[in-house]
């Protein structure tokens, strides 16, 4: 059974979340308040189609297509690029990483830090990066995983992983109506439970285990409306199946954790995961707080270098580490 809970009643939706590792929450966000997301997204692919017509790629800017189908139609109608419908998405558009006031006002929405300081406590911070999901139609999803098993990283030898003692929470926003058939996530109840278990990268960039998890435990399917919101911790497993419809899949997720952790490998795992963020020319921003006004929207942009520093922070953590 899919654990849905309400805003309304805190202490069931936090001994719900501790003992199932996830939580469902239903109409949470009135569904319009997330327009002036999905319109930054539809520039984003305006911007995409407009460059691909000028190469000649496409006929047509596929302009009369809905939010969920333009971008998978003017993939499926691009010219020579086959086996990667979306170059150039990332890397010219870089809508994926976009740090507008459509994303800082999800990350500080009233209802979204009312459940957020109920699961950590008043002192929140976000760790200042989200993800822009995007599943084409048939599209392969993502693998089965604990978001902890990204937060590591392998630099000269050393493994470098301090977040399972860490408790980060991921919120998942849906942009449009996500189902089983066109990849909704799916999560694994009580698997925050089995602590951090270690996975291999594969070809592919994921994560894939190295026993069977659905054999460890039942999943379950999260259909999804937007203004519906799931949040899960960094030790949950989820996945996604293969979007099996003739629409896109869009969503986007971002992290929070306590602003200062309670133990010295709380710390640790905070460290890294700011670590990372900082790293690639990103800024965490304390969402709540009960003795500090929480960062502002021109505050937290102007703390972004918009450099890509990731090697200075391994080289840093490594030399640390060596005493």
């Amino acid at each position: 059974m899919l654990n849905e809970q309400t805003s309304s009643d805190l202490l069931a939706l936090r001994q719900s979340y501790e003992r199932e590792g996830y939580v469902v929450i239903r109409n949470a966000l009135d569904p319009s308040e997330l327009d002036p997301m999905r319109e930054r997204v539809t520039k984003g692919v305006d911007a995409f189609a407009r460059e691909l017509r000028a190469k000649g790629e496409i006929e047509s800017l596929y302009e009369n297509e809905s939010f969920e189908r333009r971008i998978a139609t003017l993939c499926a109608n691009r010219k020579g690029t086959r086996k990667n419908p979306l170059a150039g998405w990332h890397t010219k558009v870089k809508t994926d990483r976009t740090l507008g006031p459509e994303v800082y006002d999800i990350y500080t929405h009233p209802v979204i830090l009312k459940v957020l300081t109920t699961l950590l406590g008043l002192e929140v911070t976000n760790d200042g990066v989200h993800d822009l999901r995007l599943i084409l139609p048939g599209r392969k999803g993502f693998a089965w995983h604990q978001d902890s098993q990204y937060y590591s990283s392998m630099k000269a030898g050393v493994f470098l992983n301090k977040t399972e003692r860490t408790h980060i929470v991921t919120t998942w926003v849906p942009l449009v109506p996500v189902t089983e058939r066109n990849s909704c996530l799916w999560v694994i109840p009580g698997s925050r439970q089995w602590g951090l278990l270690q996975g291999k990268k594969g070809d592919d960039g994921m994560i894939h285990q190295r026993s069977d998890i659905e054999a460890k435990g039942e999943p379950v399917a999260v259909p999804m409306n937007p203004g519906d919101l799931l949040l899960f911790s960094n030790l949950t497993f989820h996945s996604s199946k293969a979007n099996s419809s003739r629409t896109a899949r869009w969503s986007m997720d971002f992290r929070c954790h306590a602003t200062e952790g309670s133990t010295l490998e709380e710390r640790e795992g905070i460290a890294l995961r700011e670590g990372l963020v900082r790293a690639l020319g990103n800024a965490p921003l304390v969402v709540h707080s009960k003795s500090r006004a929480a960062t502002s929207y021109k505050d937290w942009i102007a703390q972004h270098s918009g450099e890509d520093n990731r090697d200075a922070f391994f080289e840093s953590v490594l030399a640390s580490a060596k005493g």
